[in-house]
């Protein structure tokens, strides 16, 4: 295992595991050398063989219920979940939609350890319990309706991975968004351009951001951390 230098917060002097699920996203080395800087282990899975594997599926007319190859037994030995980002690519979403919502349904809400979805997690986290989600609107001079690079996000309400901070700016890029959510979920903070940027679930250790806290605020990943 690699060793950096001290973070802000102190290094886990017990040996945490972490599983990482992640659809490509091109920040995951960030992502997994901030985790493993701390001392944490982790695991990573690519959603994005899921994706392929339930369209074949489809498309030879055979399509089942979605696995991961993740048991009771195997998540068993994991102390936390974060849903990484990515992409659903167009082409795939509408014959495997459904799918992906029963798989979420079933994998996230079976979860006892603690559970943080980034972009693409945000998103599942969302469509595990309800949620909508749409294209954006441009509602800003921005000619294309898409959040990309820094964004200000203000937060209206507490979110308990941020105590304390009423604004950041954040690193985001994402042309969809989570439009309705359902009475489970409690959204936090919002951007110009788009109204749910950091959720949570009212009675389990579940969280989601549309940004990614990987670039630039670390603070996010710091207290989901602490929870596990």
């Amino acid at each position: 295992m690699r060793t950096n230098n001290e973070d802000e917060i102190m290094k886990t002097d017990v040996e945490k595991r972490i599983l990482v699920i992640h659809g490509g996203t091109s920040s995951l080395n960030l992502l997994l050398n901030y985790i493993e800087s701390l001392g944490y282990i982790f695991e990573e899975v690519n959603f994005d063989d899921v994706i392929w594997k339930l369209k074949k599926e489809i498309d030879e007319n055979k399509c089942t219920e979605v696995e991961l190859e993740l048991d009771s037994t195997t998540l068993g030995k994991f102390d936390g979940v974060i849903f990484a980002g990515g992409i659903i690519r167009e082409s795939v979403l509408p014959g495997i939609y459904r799918e992906i919502k029963r798989w979420s349904r079933r994998f996230i809400k079976e979860l006892t350890v603690p559970f943080l979805g980034i972009c693409l997690g945000h998103m599942m986290l969302g469509l595990t319990y309800g949620a909508t989600y749409r294209v954006m609107k441009r509602r800003s001079p921005n000619p294309i309706a898409e959040e990309k690079g820094l964004v200000q996000i203000t937060f209206h309400r507490k979110f308990p991975l941020t105590p304390g901070i009423s604004s950041l700016d954040v690193y985001e890029n994402h042309k969809r968004e989570l439009s309705r959510l359902p009475n489970c979920l409690i959204n936090t903070a919002s951007s110009r351009d788009s109204e749910i940027q950091a959720i949570y679930h009212v009675s389990r250790q579940q969280y989601g951001v549309q940004f990614h806290p990987e670039y630039k605020e670390h603070i996010v990943l710091q207290n989901f951390l602490k929870l596990l």
